[in-house]
């Protein structure tokens, strides 16, 4: 009994935790649905029960955002739970609620390729619950447990493809870019151990201040770590531009989850740098002694590598889902970039940018994934399925065409201003690196140019 009362008296504490113990129930109830209904009714229900786990999910921490101030630590302050945290957990959940609801299948549709639609249901909903996880991190271990989870969840995802042969090979590549990402980070975090020996964002921050005053630079150990966690979680979220494993995974996964994985993922891992550079190197502290550090070069060589690259990808991708899945990162990318500004501008233009772009994509991809849908036993996922659409679909056609010009960053639509944005967060940044500012800012003028190329090809 006194066993059952600890765990009775903890349970309010753990109640900012509410949205992951709802991905949890959406990730096991999909699973016993499918065992026990037959037919469409599987798949639809498996479908119904996940999304609604997820939009509650959004919805609890959009209540946590909102209403009274969650408490600032959990789990021994391996967790944060504010107000940055719950801005994204509801963004992501919302993403992956709206991308799930396009899984249903039409009526009377018995087709093998919705027969395993409970088990990508339930890897959905525990990609989120490590995105969730991987937002409120404030340890080296947690977030890499984290891009873990949500690497797994993806693979599984891509190996419940349409094509079995094919989802398969891609899943197959994919896990080993996972490896080869984890390894990075892994030598990443042991260096940071080395240096701090604790794994603590705040413990490293400290570590790297003190080593940074006495010797009056930043530690070249430091940096190291910090370029292989960087570009190691940038890499497991399909950040980077592996387009040989991430295409084919784009052209063997179903439309929905090329979406989910193309926006989700990245998100997640963008918020976690966030916290990252702020807390565990300082990187936006008023210490003269970080005013050289070399945090916002790390931060916007990756960001502007995905977005320049990403736009190119766009440009000669034939698979309509790579296409938009590239325009998501090169999004993503700008994102980056803003983030390495590290001050409350540019975060505030980066997540101004992520949020503008999600319902964007969201809605690219449901357009893509009822073109593919149409398309039915041809199996054709190319950019071809746009030819004829505004004869076939006009209301459609509009949505993908706004949709394109918006990802683009073209006047007046909203991805314009939140790139705008971006764009003003660098030009007013001064300092050791302004030219660099200067250049990140035309570059992503230059990727918008790439961007409004590629809409005037559909």
């Amino acid at each position: 009994m006194s066993a059952l009362g600890s765990l009775l008296a903890s349970l309010p504490r753990l109640a900012p935790l509410a949205p992951e113990g709802v991905l949890v129930v959406g990730a096991l109830v999909p699973l016993v649905w499918g065992r026990l209904m037959p037919g469409d009714s599987r798949a639809r229900g498996a479908v119904v029960i996940g999304s609604s786990a997820l939009l509650t999910s959004s919805l609890l921490a959009v209540g946590d955002l909102v209403h009274g101030e969650p408490p600032g630590a959990l789990a021994g302050g391996q967790l944060v739970v504010d107000g940055f945290a719950c801005a994204f957990r509801a963004l992501l959940a919302w993403v992956a609620a709206c991308t799930l609801i396009t899984l249903l299948p039409r009526v009377g549709d018995t087709s093998r390729a919705y027969q395993s639609t409970p088990r990508q249901v339930s890897l959905f909903a525990l990609a989120v619950l490590g995105m969730n996880v991987m937002t409120m991190a404030s340890g080296l271990v947690v977030a890499w447990l984290a891009a873990e989870l949500i690497a797994v969840a993806g693979i599984g995802l891509i190996a419940l493809g349409v094509r079995d042969r094919d989802a398969i090979s891609a899943a197959l590549k994919l896990a080993v870019v996972s490896a080869v990402a984890s390894a990075a980070v892994v030598y990443g975090v042991t260096i940071f151990y080395g240096l701090a020996r604790s794994l603590d964002f705040h413990d490293i921050g400290v570590a790297v201040a003190s080593l940074t005053e006495s010797g009056g630079q930043t530690p070249e150990a430091a940096y190291l770590a910090a370029v292989l966690v960087c570009i190691g979680l940038a890499a497991k979220a399909g950040m980077l531009p592996f387009r040989g494993a991430h295409g084919h995974a784009f052209r063997a996964a179903p439309v929905p989850v090329v979406g989910f994985l193309a926006v989700g993922p990245p998100a997640a891992t963008l918020a976690l740098f966030v916290r990252f550079f702020g807390t565990a190197l300082n990187a936006s502290g008023p210490d003269p002694a970080f005013a050289h550090a070399p945090w916002a070069v790390t931060l916007g060589l990756v960001g502007l590598s995905c977005a320049l690259v990403a736009s190119l990808s766009a440009l000669r991708e034939d698979c309509l889902a790579g296409v938009l899945a590239d325009l998501a990162l090169a999004t993503q990318g700008a994102a980056m970039v803003a983030i390495g500004v590290f001050s409350v501008e540019g975060s505030s233009a980066a997540l101004v940018l992520l949020v503008a772009a999600s319902p964007v994509l969201a809605a690219a991809f449901a357009v893509a994934a009822g073109l593919v849908a149409d398309a039915g036993e041809r199996g054709e996922r190319g950019v071809g399925l746009t030819a004829g659409l505004g004869r076939r679909s006009p209301w459609a056609a509009a949505a993908l065409v706004v949709c394109l010009l918006s990802l683009a960053g073209v006047p007046p639509f909203i991805g314009f201003a939140a790139r705008l944005g971006a764009v003003v967060a660098l030009l007013r940044q001064a300092g050791p690196f302004t030219d660099g500012y200067l250049f990140a800012a035309l570059s992503l003028g230059l990727a918008s140019v790439l961007g409004l190329a590629l809409a005037l090809r559909f």
